[in-house]
């Protein structure tokens, strides 16, 4: 037990001497002024709001994009059956010329068709296509079907070279407004 009471006593004698040897100065240095808190609140938060921020600008131009596709998709695809209804009218009124037949006047100055089958059910469905195209511009059909009309009235005109020039001006008026629809440039 001697011992252990001359180790604590050696301790303390080495501290005493050590605090004896060695001044203690006691320096207060200014603190720095403190920081608003709107610092701290952005230096906690930014590393939250940068990704955030970016997600969302992500979502947005993923969606503007997706958008303009879907616009441009939706215009094709209504320029392609545009083009669809003018091929079909355009095949129809062809179908007509090839097969023209030729008419006979009634007492009440209407056309109807003289010849076979053939010839009367292409111009019934002449007839029909042009009364249902959806996607042609309404006022260009409105033209053709105006013309169309006069076409049948004229047909009895003296001379078949006469109905075949009436009915190809008619044919180049329809080819004429197509274009126009369409945004085709004259070649």
């Amino acid at each position: 037990m001697k011992a252990m009471i001359h180790h604590a006593a050696s301790m303390a004698a080495l501290f005493v001497d050590q605090l004896a040897q060695a001044p203690v100065e006691v320096q207060c240095a200014q603190q720095a002024a403190a920081s608003p808190e709107w610092k701290w609140w952005i230096s906690a938060l930014a590393p939250w709001v940068g990704p955030l921020l970016s997600g969302v600008v992500s979502i947005y131009v993923a969606w503007k994009v997706f958008h303009w596709q879907d616009k441009k998709e939706h215009r094709r695809w209504f320029l392609d059956q545009k083009r669809q209804e003018w091929r079909e009218l355009l095949s129809a009124l062809s179908a007509c010329r090839q097969s023209w037949v030729v008419f006979a006047v009634l007492d009440n100055n209407r056309p109807s068709l003289v010849g076979g089958c053939k010839g009367h059910e292409v111009f019934v469905q002449a007839k029909q296509m042009i009364h249902d195209r959806l996607f042609i511009d309404a006022q260009r059909m409105a033209i053709v079907k105006l013309e169309w009309s006069k076409m049948l009235k004229d047909s009895n005109l003296p001379t078949d070279e006469q109905t075949e020039a009436s009915f190809q001006s008619f044919l180049d008026l329809v080819l004429k407004l197509s274009k126009e629809d369409l945004h085709i440039e004259n070649r």
